[in-house]
């Protein structure tokens, strides 16, 4: 009896984990889609912003930058952080996020040969 009651509470206990975590997916701002295409663009923003040397026309660029990301996905660095923070606590999506990130910026490449 001691180890149906045991499964019966793991059951359960596994339950509310998948709920809880569902529910919090389904209160980002964005689906999946949308987050592969704009972390792929702020890889791009990073990239291009990585080769320049003058700080204040880095962060000039970056404003910039980024305020055209968030008008051309119309969203807003509120929303990318409240979804960039969910991954950062779930590194195993993260992972698979990053994961068709890196397949769409290579499709990118091949793309411009």
């Amino acid at each position: 009896m001691k180890s149906s009651s045991l499964i019966c509470s793991l059951l359960f206990i596994s339950t509310l984990c998948w709920a809880s975590c569902q529910s919090e997916i389904d209160q980002l701002p964005w689906d999946k889609q949308k987050t592969i295409d704009v972390f792929t663009e702020v890889q791009l923003i990073e990239a291009k912003l990585s080769t320049i040397k003058y700080n204040n026309l880095k962060d000039s660029l970056a404003k910039v930058y980024y305020q055209s990301l968030w008008d051309n996905q119309q969203t807003n660095q509120a929303e990318f952080e409240q979804v960039f923070d969910y991954y950062t606590q779930h590194p195993d999506k993260m992972e698979g996020i990053y994961a068709d990130v890196i397949t769409q910026l290579t499709l990118m490449q091949s793309q411009e040969k």
